[in-house]
């Protein structure tokens, strides 16, 4: 032999500390940048995601928060973010909801129908995609579909505001006023009682 020793397993205790800190680095950053961005502060969110990516690399989760962050800062490279987390984890609900919005706000009527749809194969039951859905299929005059999209909604969650309202807005436009009035009531109801709904 040439005379070396296998390293003892003491020899390795850093290394595996240094594994310990870099998971715990990245769930501190992903965390507090997940905090901000919930608290509406982007740039602090970004930098965030941006940290831990630099710890652990590619991750849906990450790249998530980095699109959802650009999407209300800088669009160009959200879509490009968004898409990454779903090509990372294809069954991520909220990347397809942040692209429907982000389409949305760039007027991409088509592309923000295909995203919301996208959410709703993935999560049927979803209320918040729905109203969302309605609203664009409207904007297409897709109105039959808008209304079933949105009544289901209701179905599921009848105090769903959104839904009540996007609902009363589609039979006011089908002329059928009474409905829509009664709708629009029932929405403003359960908003007095619950603001964030």
């Amino acid at each position: 032999m040439s005379g070396r020793r296998a390293p003892a397993c003491a020899e390795f205790a850093p290394a595996k500390g240094n594994f310990a800190v870099a998971a715990t680095a990245f769930e501190t950053h992903a965390a507090k940048a997940e905090a901000d961005l919930a608290n509406k502060q982007y740039q602090e969110a970004l930098d965030g995601f941006q940290k831990a990516k630099a710890i652990r690399g590619e991750d849906a989760r990450i790249e998530f928060g980095i699109g959802a962050s650009l999407a209300r800062m800088e669009h160009a490279s959200a879509e490009s973010h968004l898409r990454r987390a779903l090509q990372l984890s294809p069954g991520m609900v909220k990347a397809n909801l942040e692209l429907g919005r982000l389409f949305t706000v760039l007027k991409r009527k088509y592309d923000a129908i295909e995203a919301y749809q996208a959410a709703l194969k993935q999560d049927p039951d979803n209320v918040s995609a729905r109203p969302l859905l309605a609203k664009q299929l409207q904007g297409v005059k897709r109105y039959d579909e808008a209304m079933a999209v949105v009544a289901r909604a209701i179905e599921i969650e009848p105090e769903n505001a959104a839904a009540l309202k996007r609902y009363a807005l589609l039979l006011s436009q089908s002329e059928k006023h009474d409905a829509a009035i009664a709708h629009a009531k029932k929405a403003c109801d359960v908003a007095a009682k619950d603001p964030d709904a």
